[in-house]
């Protein structure tokens, strides 16, 4: 994550974007480390024979959740390993999207009203979310522009979003209006992801991201601290 640090001369900028970018970091890596560990457990040399994980050493074995090497096997050549670790990585990297978005929110003291005004457009079409329209009264109150609201960058974050809802509220199912706009990342009526997909989504997550903090930092009100 080297490449994406940025030198803010606003300290609360600066340490909202440090504990943005290590919660990035946080989730590419652990979504290497279970991607690494499927492919070895599928060569069937990972894992020795009757091999069984406790998940507590705190209750007796009868009272302990125990998974067994045939249970890790199973769910692995079934994907259903790969496919939950897809799911968790979109699902954490909204989530820390928005919590930076609340956060920014919050520090440039930006008003409800604001919020409930902002219309996010891309290529000349409306884009109707909480986080997005957020996102975009922060750049009306600061008064900036940056690739976060461009129409490509922005049609492809609503999209990551969605798919989020999906995960979160249909198992991954996806339906109506949906459809069309997710079908690239659709498989039959549900939600199936690549590692190229985990790792396009990684990097719209970082260098829209960028492009808006060092815009923030230069606008007027951040001139001043």
């Amino acid at each position: 994550m080297e490449k994406w640090k940025l030198n803010l001369k606003n300290k609360e900028l600066s340490n909202l974007y440090k504990n943005y970018l290590s919660k990035v970091d946080d989730i590419s890596t652990l979504y290497s480390v279970v991607m690494s560990a499927d492919l070895k457990i599928r060569s069937e040399n990972f894992l020795k024979p009757g091999e069984e994980v406790f998940l507590s050493n705190n209750f007796s074995k009868s009272f302990t959740t125990i998974k067994n090497s045939k249970d890790m096997i199973k769910c692995s050549k079934s994907n259903e390993l790969d496919r939950i670790n897809c799911y968790q990585t979109v699902t954490s990297l909204v989530s820390n999207y928005e919590n930076l978005t609340n956060s920014l929110i919050k520090l440039c003291n930006v008003p409800p009203s604001m919020v409930n005004n902002a219309q996010p457009m891309s290529y000349g079409k409306a884009i109707n979310s909480p986080i997005l329209n957020k996102n975009q009264a922060l750049h009306d109150k600061l008064d900036i522009h940056s690739n976060v609201i461009g129409s490509h960058e922005l049609k492809h974050l609503y999209k990551i979003i969605r798919i989020r809802n999906r995960i979160i509220h249909n198992q991954g199912i996806v339906k109506g209006c949906d459809l069309p706009l997710l079908k690239h990342w659709v498989d039959g009526d549900k939600i199936t992801l690549t590692t190229n997909h985990i790792d396009d989504f990684i990097h719209f997550f970082l260098m829209p991201i960028r492009s808006m903090l060092v815009s923030i930092s230069e606008s007027e009100v951040f001139k001043k601290t």
